[in-house]
């Protein structure tokens, strides 16, 4: 279920006014589950396949855990100014850049000089 990248006109959302409030418990109870699968997943995955590298001499936490955006990165390491999530399909890198909160790394000019973009806090490129 991607309701938050539902349009607000859609009428799924009227099951939330509609809906008796034991549906609608019962979907965020069914969230709160799925938000904790994640977080254990997330943090397995950041076990057994992230590491410690840099990048545009910042240090950083990467990761193969690409999916889950800036929630399912959980550094190993004291201060990573840069978080990195990756997937690579047999011919391409797939790299999403996050600066974590209080860092002053912009991420955006890191991705452009690698052909992507976004911005300071958020962005990405392929290679």
């Amino acid at each position: 279920l991607k309701m938050a990248e539902t349009d607000v006109d859609d009428p799924v959302w009227d099951k939330f006014f509609t809906e008796p409030d034991a549906v609608v418990e019962n979907l965020i109870e069914r969230g709160r589950i799925a938000l904790i699968y994640r977080d254990s997943y997330c943090a397995r995955m950041n076990t057994q396949f992230g590491y410690k590298t840099e990048i545009d001499g910042q240090l950083a936490w990467a990761c193969n855990c690409y999916g889950f955006g800036s929630k399912g990165l959980r550094p190993q390491i004291a201060g990573p100014k840069v978080l990195i999530a990756y997937v690579y399909d047999g011919r391409r890198y797939e790299v999403s850049l996050y600066a974590p909160e209080g860092t002053d790394a912009d991420v955006g000019r890191i991705a452009q000089k690698y052909g992507g973009g976004g911005h300071k806090d958020a962005a990405g490129f392929i290679c």
